[in-house]
């Protein structure tokens, strides 16, 4: 199933004594509902655009009881920006700038609010930067913690969400902005001659990718230079997005750093769990969006669960690489060590 593109604008609503409830762990967890929480409006009905989904209606975050204790509010236009994934870069990225296309003109809102996990009660170095970046600096933020009465509340429809089949062209507005208030290269060219770059997952100890350190090493070889993105701040991130015009690595969050990317960058990804189906919808979403060549590399052998540990053929991405002309002859690689040391962390476990 192929995502659209809607060039509209998403919707915004108005809404007037709303109240928001905090979010809360679903005890027992049921099916893909992991917290209660959200807006409701002056009926006491569950506002449905509040909630954090997956997919096409599957509810992470969805409405609850409402409290009949309501002691906090917080006047002047305020709007609503969704959930604050506070360590997780790329739900950061997809979910937490989602409806942010709204808020751009930050003169006409005196305040946002967020949803996030519970007990959280301010925003995250990754949220400090973006959002600063965006115009809205830690002090215009809060994250509701209490049932809150909301005279005025906006709130913004997201232009792209995790697993969605549609998304809105206007999002790529906001990936701009961060990138040219950033660096203000939001225009330049590409680079003469860019040396291509790998997104390495290699130093990254959650969900380990087996195969990978093979491939990384055949590529550094080759001439391509190895970037480890968790060891980068979220500048040094969104500007390595912009350094070449051509990139590989394993479908992940580091990959999402490309939403920051010039339009027309190659992207080659590689497969780690074919059955992600929301996670493929979002690529493509943001390929469309900001007008990326991707190429999308079958190197799966195995995975163990949708979470991992992962198991690759790094001479599948050489050839697809190769075929592109992006490298050289390049020395086979004998995965049988590596389809080992996978075997042996699956026991371990």
């Amino acid at each position: 199933m192929s995502v659209t593109i809607k060039f509209e604008l998403p919707n915004a609503k108005v809404h007037t004594n709303a109240i928001a409830m905090p979010s809360s762990k679903v005890v027992p967890k049921t099916d893909s509902l992991e917290m209660f929480g959200g807006i409701f409006d002056d009926q006491g009905l569950f506002i449905p655009e509040s909630g954090l989904y997956r997919g096409e209606g599957a509810p992470i975050m969805k409405g609850g009881s409402l409290s009949t204790n309501i002691t906090n509010c917080i006047d002047g236009r305020v709007a609503y920006g969704g959930f604050l994934y506070r360590t997780h870069y790329g739900h950061f990225l997809i979910e937490s700038l989602a409806r942010m296309w709204r808020l751009m003109r930050h003169e006409e809102f005196d305040r946002i609010i967020f949803h996030s996990h519970p007990g959280a009660v301010e925003a995250c170095p990754i949220g400090d930067f973006l959002l600063e970046t965006l115009g809205w600096p830690k002090e215009k933020i809060t994250i509701i913690n209490e049932p809150t009465q909301i005279p005025l509340l906006t709130i913004p429809d997201p232009a792209i969400r995790l697993g969605s089949t549609e998304a809105f062209a206007v999002h790529k507005q906001v990936c701009s902005a961060i990138t040219d208030r950033t660096f203000g290269d939001i225009y330049s060219p590409f680079p003469k001659q860019p040396q291509p770059i790998y997104f390495s997952r290699s130093k990254f100890t959650i969900r380990p990718v087996f195969g990978e350190l093979e491939l990384e090493h055949e590529l550094a070889r080759q001439g391509w230079e190895i970037v480890y993105p968790e060891q980068l701040s979220v500048p040094e991130q969104i500007k390595i997005s912009r350094k070449s015009n051509i990139y590989c690595g394993i479908i992940g969050s580091a990959m999402h750093n490309l939403m920051f990317s010039r339009q027309g960058t190659r992207v080659f990804y590689i497969e780690r769990e074919p059955r992600h189906r929301t996670t493929y919808n979002t690529l493509e979403a943001f390929d469309k969006v900001i007008g990326l060549e991707p190429t999308y590399i079958r190197a799966n052998i195995e995975a163990a669960t949708f979470a991992g540990p992962y198991l690759i053929n790094p001479n599948i991405v050489l050839d697809n690489l190769k075929a592109a002309g992006l490298i050289g002859e390049f020395v086979r690689i004998d995965i049988n060590q590596a389809t080992e040391e996978y075997k042996k962390h699956i026991a371990a476990s």
